[in-house]
This record gives C-alpha cells, structure tokens and sequence, in this order.
C-alpha cells in the first residue's frame, strides 16, 4: 500500500513539474509569483508545500495563501490564484459550478480509487448505524 501511495505521489509531482514546465500558467519567469491557494486541512498544506517546492525549483517565485473553500475557487476564477491542490469532487463540485464556466479547469485526479463516507462511533455501530440510509432510522440515539 505505502508503494502504491508513493507511487502515485511521484506520478502527481511529475504531473505539476510538466504543467508548469510545458505550459502557460499566466504568470511567466520575472512575471509574478504563482499564487498557490490552500485550505487548512494537513494534508493540503503539505500538498501545496510540496507542490510550491517543485516550482520554485524551476525558477518561478511562489506564493501560498490559506483561504476558505469559495475564497479558493473565486481567486481561481478571477486569476488571484493559479493553483489548488486539494478539490475533492464530487464533494466540492458546487465550489466549481460557482464559479465562470472555463475559468477553473481540474487538470489532475492524484487518487482515483479514493472513497470518503460516513465514519460513526462504536456506539453507533453496535446500534445499528451501517449507512447513511440508517440515521434517519436511528435518529433518536442522536437526539432527532
């Protein structure tokens, strides 16, 4: 498993240094920083700090700037920002349907067999908490 994540770690790095490498992100070499947008979950800092270290080693200056999620994808849309890291989608689809048509483009998916999902407590578990289906069958043990 750890070879795996690794593996697809090296993949989405190369991904960023070839995005940047061989295409125009609005901001060229003595052009301005590129301008990293981030939430502060750990995993995204760290992603973005990764991300922002492989860019600068090709010689462009960046800037990274913690904002919550609308901020994020406004700055996208109106060139504030140039990079975020961290979209889940489906989660955060309305983020991107918020936003212009064609002025966000999600350009890479780092995990594609990736699934999120409700996580309870034991409690909920042992009574018999299984789904999402169940909590409105349930809802008294958690106060309506």
């Amino acid at each position: 498993m750890k070879a795996r994540w690794l593996r697809r770690a090296t993949v989405v790095a190369v991904f960023v240094v070839a995005s940047f490498t061989f295409s125009s992100c609005g901001t060229a070499a003595g052009g301005g920083p590129v301008d990293f947008g981030y939430v502060g979950w750990p995993e995204a800092v760290a992603k973005t700090n990764v991300a922002s270290t492989i860019v600068e080693a090709l010689g462009y200056e960046t800037e990274s700037k913690e904002l919550a999620l609308p901020a994020i994808f406004q700055g996208l849309e109106t060139g504030e920002l140039d990079v975020f890291v961290e979209a889940w989608l489906p989660s955060m689809q309305s983020n991107m349907d918020s936003v212009e048509p064609g002025t966000v483009e999600s350009v890479a998916v780092n995990v594609e067999e990736t699934t999120y999902s409700l996580a309870v407590n034991r409690l909920a578990w042992e009574g018999g908490v299984r789904s999402h289906a169940d909590l409105d069958e349930h809802r008294q043990q958690f106060e309506g």
